[in-house]
């Protein structure tokens, strides 16, 4: 096996794991406005279900990494269901009442949030297709996306949105 077949499935866990509405992140709300605090209570809960789930797709690619065949029909298998659960958070997300300057960081969060799900939906387009140059370009970039997300999801005091699996 090729080193770059090799580096696959690392290349597909570490994209599902970054995820726009991710894992537990330290922040917390301390110190937020009012608002801002009660943006954080109502998205929190809808991320958090998006965590739970890219969670359980994050094991099952976990269990077949030593395989890059296996690593590909599992990431075609769940990117789809990811990227539709990212989706619909988002939407959800999107209707939750904000003003004030805090709120232009939200808007940017959202707009992370939406890349990184379709990108996802690419993921397993490109792992259907067997396509490792593409994964790898998908992968790569996601990163400065997920960074710019996780960076504002932190000074905003989310424990699930914008935080990586």
């Amino acid at each position: 096996m090729s080193r770059t077949l090799k580096l696959v499935p690392l290349a597909a866990l570490a994209a599902l794991a970054a995820t726009g509405c991710g894992g537990q992140s330290q922040s917390g709300s301390a110190g937020q406005s009012q608002p801002a605090a009660a943006l954080v209570a109502a998205a929190d809960p809808i991320c958090e279900r998006v965590a739970t789930n890219t969670a359980t797709a994050n094991q099952a690619l976990r269990a077949v990494s030593r395989s890059t065949a296996k690593t590909l029909r599992v990431l075609e298998r769940v990117a789809p269901g990811i990227a539709s659960e990212e989706r619909r958070a988002v939407a959800a997300l999107g209707a939750l009442k904000q003003s004030g300057s805090p709120f232009q960081r939200w808007r940017t969060m959202l707009v992370d949030m939406r890349q990184l799900a379709k990108r996802d939906a690419q993921l397993a387009a490109a792992a259907k297709a067997e396509n490792i140059a593409a994964i790898t370009r998908i992968v790569a970039a996601g990163v400065p996306i997920q960074k710019q997300l996780t960076a504002i999801a932190e000074r905003g005091g989310f424990i699930y949105c914008g935080h990586a699996n």
